[in-house]
């Protein structure tokens, strides 16, 4: 058995501007629709390395939880058998 390990950013349109504070609050855009870039990419990685075992290393609580939460809702809502989130 093998296990080939990837690790990016969440696959929707955030962002955090710079300021003087070590982790600046992250900010999901409004304005875009997040689920066809997100689908795609998972497509992409289904395509190239076979079934998604998702592990997020998102901080759950404080300013990254609306990050976790949109990705949680993004990934329960694509219903794709080939994407396993924990």
């Amino acid at each position: 058995s093998t296990l080939l390990q990837t690790r990016g950013s969440i696959p929707f349109f955030w962002s955090q501007r710079p300021n003087l504070k070590y982790k600046p609050k992250p900010q999901i855009s409004k304005s875009v629709n997040h689920m066809d870039g997100f689908q795609r990419h998972f497509d992409s990685q289904i395509i190239s390395y076979g079934k998604q075992m998702i592990v997020n290393l998102v901080n759950q609580k404080g300013s990254e939880k609306p990050l976790e939460q949109t990705f949680s809702k993004m990934v329960n809502s694509m219903a794709n058998g080939m994407v396993r989130y924990m």
